[in-house]
């Protein structure tokens, strides 16, 4: 009876044996081999009796939201041999020109990559920061710098300057214009840079279309002629000549007498002319003995011009002078 039991016993342990070796062997055939992708980073897994992709990450232990990105979608069945890619999106912030910052979500590793995930284009001179090449880390502030220009086209007068030209064809205190003178006309390009909106630079360009011509005016140099008066010598019939020495001078202040010098005026030495007393020059005219002078002494007179260029123009001479009575 013993040695039956045990018999017994040794068949019944034989075909457990068989029977968890054929579970075993049933087991190790139903195995699976995943290749599981976490942000790029790559390792092969074998599962067994795991029904989809999202029981997978949750076995091991990868954790995923609505902002990320699980391919093939979670809840596709494991069968067969399978790939599972997932890619964590990274919030960062964007700064877009002058727009408000914002926040956003990007799958891809680069900020060129990220902006194309937005559709978001440079353009021109537009520059980003960080560079496009730069990796992106979450919450990292990405700034775009757009820049523009405008071209402004006017038109604008040159104005003509002035020539003045000495000539003795002409008395002084003469001018006369030989050129009126002619605006000229110049384009004035004006290129203005803008960064985000604002004005940060301006480069101006001028292009002469028709040059200016000049004025040109003619200055008289020539004395003027000193007009000889002769009327009225006829009151001094009767009064004493005295031949002098005649010179002339011009310019303000108060006379001897306490008089405005004015035509007319003439400094005398009072010794040998009395102040006040009438006088009549040739070439001068009628005067009155009004002022005296330093270098006035003798048979002297100095006659009053308004201008220097009369007085000038006057000299020196020697002339007899008519004393009133």
């Amino acid at each position: 009876m013993r040695q039956w039991g045990r018999k017994r016993l040794y068949a019944l342990a034989a075909a457990v044996a068989v029977t968890m070796a054929g579970g075993w062997a049933a087991a190790v055939s139903s195995a699976k081999t995943v290749i599981l992708d976490v942000d790029g980073a790559k390792r092969t897994i074998r599962v067994w009796n795991t029904p989809s992709v999202a029981e997978l990450l949750r076995q091991q232990g990868v954790a995923f939201s609505l902002q990320d990105i699980v391919a093939p979608v979670p809840g596709t069945r494991i069968e067969g041999s399978l790939q599972v890619v997932v890619i964590h999106g990274k919030r960062v912030r964007l700064q877009d020109g002058a727009g408000q910052e914002q926040e956003k979500v990007t799958h891809m590793p680069t900020v060129g990559m990220a902006l194309k995930e937005w559709g978001i284009s440079l353009k021109g001179n537009d520059s980003v920061s960080p560079s496009l090449t730069a990796s992106i880390s979450p919450g990292e502030l990405i700034r775009i710098t757009r820049r523009d220009q405008k071209v402004v086209v006017n038109e604008e007068k040159i104005p003509f300057q002035t020539e003045r030209q000495s000539t003795d064809q002409l008395d002084q205190g003469t001018e006369k214009v030989l050129s009126p003178g002619v605006e000229g006309l110049q384009r004035v390009t004006t290129t203005i840079f803008y960064e985000n909106g604002k004005e940060v630079d301006r480069k101006v360009e001028r292009t002469v279309v028709t040059p200016p011509s000049d004025r040109v005016v003619a200055v008289g140099t020539r004395p003027r002629p000193v007009m000889l008066a002769s009327r009225g010598m006829e009151s001094f019939t009767g009064g004493t000549a005295l031949t002098v020495v005649a010179t002339a001078y011009s310019g303000g202040g108060i006379t001897a007498t306490g008089h405005v010098p004015q035509r007319g005026t003439v400094a005398v030495d009072p010794s040998v002319i009395s102040l006040g007393t009438p006088l009549f020059i040739p070439g001068y005219g009628q005067g009155v003995a009004d002022d005296v002078g330093g270098a006035v002494r003798g048979n002297r007179v100095d006659l009053y011009f308004p201008t220097e260029a009369e007085a000038q123009a006057f000299g020196r001479r020697i002339l007899t002078v008519y004393i009133g009575r």
